[in-house]
């Protein structure tokens, strides 16, 4: 009977944990106001650097770097779709590098024009300045070395600016139903047509 009850909070933490990592996938629908599935922000982003565009248009933001192996993959996949289905809405993709030592201009100019014409790469001048931009969108980015080199620890995180420059929506997971996350897209284009 001792045994046992050495084992029950054992047991318990080991579920708790199980019960968290299933719903991670679910978890910005089951946190948003329950009208879109990203969550919804309304914060200012005044300061982050994006590149200039036409008044009308959405801009998803998503921090990365090249040489990354798990989540940013699955993000430029998830944005290359997005780009494909939303085709002639107003919207762009701005990859802000985290690892502007190897993130080369050359670099991430091949890349960003193998995903397509609207996608654009910002290359900080030095890392400082990319956990900058990060922390303005209340993200963060930290070095973690390797044996070969180094690794970035990062969020991965999606963010939706709107032509006003707020941050709209944020996509905490890789794992998107990306019927939802359209769909978001698009009701919130239409918010900003109906204002013309």
């Amino acid at each position: 009977m001792l045994l046992k009850a050495k084992w029950l909070p054992a047991l318990l933490l080991s579920l708790a944990v199980s019960v968290v990592l299933f719903s991670l996938p679910f978890l910005p629908a089951l946190l948003s106001d329950g009208n879109y599935f990203g969550l919804k922000r309304k914060t200012d982003v005044g300061e982050l650097a994006l590149p200039a565009t036409d008044k009308q248009t959405l801009s998803l933001v998503f921090l990365g770097y090249l040489q990354c192996g798990t989540v940013c993959p699955k993000q430029l996949l998830n944005l290359k779709v997005l780009d494909e289905r939303l085709k002639n809405a107003p919207v762009r993709f701005i990859f802000i590098s985290l690892d502007p030592e190897r993130d080369t201009s050359t670099k991430l100019k091949q890349t960003m024009q193998a995903l397509g014409e609207r996608f654009v790469a910002v290359r900080p001048e030095s890392f400082q300045a990319a956990q900058k931009l990060a922390m303005d969108l209340m993200d963060s980015a930290a070095i973690r070395p390797t044996s070969q080199s180094y690794e970035i620890d990062h969020s991965g995180f999606l963010y939706v600016v709107n032509p006003a420059r707020q941050l709209e929506l944020v996509y905490t997971s890789t794992a998107l139903d990306l019927d939802r996350v359209e769909q978001d897209l698009r009701r919130l284009i239409n918010r900003f047509d109906d204002r013309k």
